[in-house]
Order: C-alpha cells, then structure tokens, then sequence
C-alpha cells in the first residue's frame, strides 16, 4: 500500500516537474494549436449573415460540448441582430446551464432582505449583497418556462419573452426581472419577499 502511495506521488511530482519545463517553444506550439482549432468555429460565428451565424451558434449549442457552447453563447451574446441575440439566449438556456444571481441589498437596513434572501438558497455578504446558483432545467411548452432541476412543473425559473427575463425563486422570496445586456449578462431589478423596494441585479450566464 505505502509503495502504491509512493509511486502514485512520484508520478505526480514528475507530471509537476514536466510542467514547469515547457519550452517557449513547446508553449507557442500549444498556442498555435489551440489558436487554430478555434479559428474556424470563430469565422462561422461572425458570419456577417445573422441567419448563418445563427445556424452555426444553434448547431454548436446542440453538441453540449461545453467549450463549443459557451463560444458560440459569448459570440451570439454580443451580436448586433436583437434575433440572434434572443435565439441565442433561448438556445444557451436549453442547454440546462447552472446561471448566477446576484442581488445588491445594499441600499436597505431591512432584515427581511437577508432572510428571504436565505431563504431562497442564496449567500448574503455583511455589505448585503445576495448571490446564488441554479441549474436551468427542462422548457414547460404549456406555461412557457424554463423550471429548476429537479423541481416539478408547476416551479416557473426563467421566463423569456422580447421584452426581457423574468426569473422567480424557489418558493417565490424573489422575483427578478431584466433585459440582456451587451456583456452577456441579464441586467435588471429584483423585489424580495416581504422588502420594500427594487434592487439592482444581475445574471450572470456565463461561467
């Protein structure tokens, strides 16, 4: 057993040590690698015809590979064609992606903000600001919603419409409403159960 160990911690310091030796060279051909993989997806993505840029963001997106997916979200994110941006926003959230929440409680003394906020699963900083992750789960065709992971139907998550985002909290402690934004996040305000007031949020969509 204390040979296995021994063993298992040499093959990791080597690996350690293989690292730390690289090349300038050996990394520029890394680079290069890397630089040309993506090059191709890269001009699909910009094609200057919003329906072909489309097409390649929503065929990239249906692989679920991860890296492929967040480069053809961050491409459609920040396209000047408010259809592809919406299409895009639509075909990420199919995806089933875990999206961060932040809420910016700042602003208010009320202990009913942190409680809520705890309430609904999040974290809540001294300074008041509230944050936490879901994961986007299945699209309800009836009530036109994306619900949470492993919640029932009746649980709406996310709303999208051409007007914008609607998010709800598990339990309804916060309702948070709000457009995309030219960075890629859903930038709006938030009401919190029994607080009065509406708080500046955001989505984050990306990891």
């Amino acid at each position: 057993m204390l040979r296995t160990v021994a063993f298992s911690l040499l093959l990791a310091s080597t690996n350690i040590v293989s690292a730390q030796v690289l090349t300038p060279d050996e990394i520029l051909a890394m680079v290069n690698k890397k630089v040309e993989i993506a090059g191709p997806y890269a001009e699909l993505l910009n094609d200057p015809d919003p329906a072909r840029q489309l097409a390649a963001i929503e065929i990239m997106m249906e692989t679920k590979d991860a890296s492929l997916v967040a480069m053809a979200a961050r491409a459609g994110f920040l396209s000047t064609d408010p259809d592809v941006r919406q299409k895009t926003l639509e075909g990420y959230l199919a995806t089933g992606p875990s999206i961060s929440i932040i809420i910016d409680g700042s602003a208010t003394d009320d202990s009913w903000f942190e409680s809520s906020m705890k309430e609904a699963g999040a974290a809540v900083s001294p300074e008041g600001v509230a944050g936490v992750t879901y994961a986007v789960g299945d699209y309800d065709t009836e009530k036109r919603c994306y619900v949470f992971v492993g919640a029932s139907a009746d649980s709406c998550f996310l709303q999208v419409s051409n007007a914008g985002v609607e998010a709800t909290a598990p339990g309804g402690y916060f309702k948070l409403q709000g457009s995309l934004s030219d960075a890629g996040t859903i930038e709006g305000f938030a009401s919190v159960y029994n607080t009065s007031g509406g708080f500046p949020s955001t989505i984050r969509l990306l990891p």
